[in-house]
């Protein structure tokens, strides 16, 4: 996120440059919207949102990024946190929160 921009901002600019994809809508994650991935070690503030319906693009990685995006159906993804193929707590922790944000609507 550059110094001034708001995280709205941010999350679509990213979204589009890192996985090739646009979004008709971005809103906050209810129930989530920031969080601190690792307070006392940093004082990193991280912003969740959900992208929705999605356009391809064309990727606009940096020079120094390597990004592969490889998108699964929701019963794939879940599979693969049982699995434990993914685990990594910013993934856990948005993925639950989206989960529980759909049962609640």
């Amino acid at each position: 996120m550059t110094k001034g921009e708001p995280p709205k901002t941010c999350a679509k600019r990213e979204l589009s440059e890192e996985t090739g994809f646009a979004a008709a809508s971005v809103a906050p994650l209810p129930g989530l919207p920031r969080f601190y991935p690792a307070p006392g070690l940093t004082d990193e503030l991280m912003h969740a949102f959900v992208a929705t319906d999605l356009t391809p693009l064309q990727q606009r990685l940096e020079d120094d990024e390597r990004i592969e995006v490889h998108p699964v159906p929701v019963q794939v993804l879940e599979q693969m946190i049982v699995n434990g193929d993914i685990i990594d707590a910013k993934t856990l922790l948005v993925w639950f929160t989206w989960k529980r944000s759909r049962r609640s609507s």
